[in-house]
């Protein structure tokens, strides 16, 4: 029988008050659009970061998006921080088989029993 486990670490982060993100800016319009990009079996993440550890993790990749996009990147930092509501579970925390891997924040192993 298969079993989907889920693993939530610990936040290691106090309240998050600021974060940092990556954003391309269209030519034209000036628009802007947070960049993502590929990681292991994430078809694509956000570019952001709320400490200057983990910015400087995700740097790299942001230059490596600017060069193969030839589009111009722009780190920005958000400071303004408001709480517009929650997300509660509905459901049993230990059940199986629940979502796909694809849940930020979860590492998902599948195991046979």
């Amino acid at each position: 029988m298969n079993r989907t486990i889920f693993h939530q670490p610990k936040n290691t982060m106090p309240r998050i008050e600021s974060f940092y993100a990556f954003l391309s800016v269209d030519e034209e319009s000036g628009n802007e659009g947070i960049v993502g990009a590929p990681m292991g079996p994430i078809a694509c993440m956000p570019l952001i970061a709320a400490d200057e550890a983990r910015l400087s993790q995700i740097q790299e990749i942001a230059q490596q998006v600017a060069n193969l996009t030839k589009c111009k990147i722009r780190l920005v930092k958000f400071t303004k921080r408001e709480e517009i509501g929650f997300i509660e579970p509905k459901e049993a925390k230990c059940a199986n088989n629940l979502l796909p891997a694809r849940n930020a924040g979860w590492s998902v192993t599948t195991r046979t029993t």
